[in-house]
């Protein structure tokens, strides 16, 4: 029998799952794993025990409740918000599984930005002045500012049903007119659903994230994203710590919200920081491991093992040694935004962002380099992941499957 628990985490064919994979054998557990793609890089790592193939619908109940008690003693760990809504929704048939996931009530608080919002505005966090409509008729009304972005609610609500339809749920979309607005929405009218529709915020991307234990933040980590994919805004390609004397003011807020909501576990709340004038506006909150979990745990910022120690261990007693001037890239996603920075600049849908094609070209090469950039994937450890990673990106490219 394992001296600890054995850990299954639920889906580990992400960079995520990989971060977890090798943060958590470091410290000893053996990590076991369900995947959706049996070619995705998680499975790859000399660290994963097993792995198996997820099953599909509610039989991925039965595959977790039979999983955790051959693996016995074990808990199960999740990564994506579905996965973890699912979790929830049958907690009665894993009763006898000890799930290390969010709770289904502060979980559905998160998940509703308009709820997320108000309470962020109580413990006096700035949040982007929005505008929701029910049809454009009723939109017409309304006297917008411009440029607005437009994001989705609750997003896992929306998508069956604009799948039904045909329609992208796309994660975000700049407009600069109400001509162009109304173009973009007239579809989502049809059927009727509309996005919220937000205020632009100008600024970087800066993320704060917590280990949030009884109220108490057991661990904090701090990051700006230097790149992004698409480069107006979407997930890290480039990004690097921020030491805990910045922002200080924000780290509190941001514990406030996080209490008042009764989170336990990590999470990353994310806003859009404005260098020039010192605001910073709240974007969502991460109810889950994030995409950029590689820097943190590169950086001595363990969120997995300290989600593993309380919640398998129940050792609150665990600390982490916080270094924060690394940068990590996401080699791939990298190349591409600098394909899109060189040759596509025009599909830059944020406006103010231009970019000199020379001097950028040179940084990206530069960070090669840089005795302080750590990588999503590639570890000379564990190789085996960073090749499939980017054969992986090869193929798609050549058969079409952009994964845009």
């Amino acid at each position: 029998m394992s001296a600890r628990p054995r850990l299954l985490i639920a889906n580990v064919s992400s960079q995520i799952g990989l971060t977890m994979i090798r943060e958590l054998a470091r410290h000893g557990v053996e990590v076991h794993g369900l995947t959706d793609d049996p070619h995705g890089i998680g499975c790859y790592s000399r660290y994963l025990t097993s792995s198996a193939v997820r099953e599909p619908g509610r039989a991925f109940i039965g595959q977790i409740r039979a999983t955790a008690a051959r693996l016995a003693p074990c808990v199960v760990m999740a990564i994506s918000e579905p996965d973890i809504c699912l979790l929830n929704a049958h907690r009665s048939e894993l009763a006898d599984v000890s799930l290390l996931i969010p709770d289904d009530a502060s979980m559905t608080i998160v998940l509703d930005k308009a709820r997320t919002r108000e309470l962020a505005q109580e413990v006096g966090i700035r949040v982007p002045r929005v505008w929701e409509a029910r049809s454009l008729s009723e939109l017409a009304l309304a006297e917008l500012v411009f440029p607005v972005v437009l994001k989705w609610g609750q997003p896992l609500a929306v998508l069956p049903k604009l799948r039904l339809a045909g329609l992208p749920l796309d994660k975000f979309k700049y407009c600069y007119d109400r001509e162009e607005l109304e173009a973009y929405l007239r579809p989502f009218d049809a059927v009727g659903e509309l996005p919220i529709i937000a205020e632009y915020c100008p600024g970087h991307g800066l993320g704060l994230s917590f280990f949030m234990h009884r109220g108490e933040a057991l661990l904090t980590f701090q990051h700006r994203r230097l790149h992004e994919w698409p480069p107006e805004g979407g997930f890290s390609t480039l990004c690097v710590g921020v030491p805990l004397t910045m922002h200080a003011e924000l780290q509190q807020h941001s514990i406030a919200l996080l209490r008042r909501i009764g989170w336990e576990g990590p999470a990353m709340v994310e806003y859009r920081h404005d260098p020039t004038t010192g605001r910073s506006w709240l974007m969502e909150i991460n109810g889950r491991f994030w995409g950029s979990l590689p820097l943190a745990s590169q950086s001595g910022a363990e969120f997995a093992w300290m989600s593993y120690a309380v919640g398998a261990l129940k050792d609150d007693s665990v600390r982490c040694r916080v270094r924060p001037d690394l940068r990590c890239r996401s080699l791939v996603t990298e190349a591409k935004w600098l394909i899109r920075v060189i040759l596509a600049q025009h599909k830059i849908q944020d406006r103010s962002l231009r970019y000199s094609r020379l001097r950028e070209s040179v940084r990206w090469v530069g960070l090669f380099f840089d005795p302080r950039v750590r990588y999503f994937v590639f570890s000379l450890s564990d190789p085996v992941p960073a090749f499939a990673d980017l054969l992986g990106g090869v193929l798609r490219r050549l058969t079409g499957r952009r994964g845009e």
